[in-house]
């Protein structure tokens, strides 16, 4: 069973596009699904794909990068740029990753109306598939 529930294998931006469905998608959601698609790879490289498929996320218009420091614990989308904000992920995750409390919910990803485009259709063909 996938992270995102769903049974089988899809590469890990699907894989968070799912999740985005539900809620925010934290850093470790994120790290998780990288790992899933390769196991076995070095960690040094899971956690630089990790940031790349981020990056790629944001950069296609697909999620919002941010955290859960609004009111009532909401998610707020950071004013930093895309680099700065990747630069910040980096400087938590991958230099304090031996601190799992502090960098698995350092940051969350919000999808946005063009991301759950492109997550709905894939989520319905899921469904469809595993129904009896």
């Amino acid at each position: 069973m996938s992270i995102s529930g769903f049974p089988g294998f899809r590469p890990p931006r699907d894989e968070v596009l799912l999740l985005g469905l539900v809620d925010w998608v934290p850093l470790e959601r994120v790290h998780q699904a990288v790992v899933d698609a390769h196991p076995g790879s070095a960690l040094s490289s899971s956690r630089e794909s990790t940031l790349d498929l981020i990056d790629e996320l944001a950069r296609d218009g697909l999620f919002d990068i941010g955290d859960l420091t609004g009111a009532n614990a909401r998610f707020i989308p950071w004013s930093t740029s895309r680099s700065e904000s990747l630069q910040r992920i980096r400087n938590a995750y991958v230099d304090g990753f031996d601190d799992p409390d502090q960098w698995s919910w350092f940051c969350w990803l919000d999808l946005t109306a063009h991301g759950a485009l492109l997550a709905q259709p894939m989520e319905d063909r899921l469904r469809r598939s595993t129904e009896p």
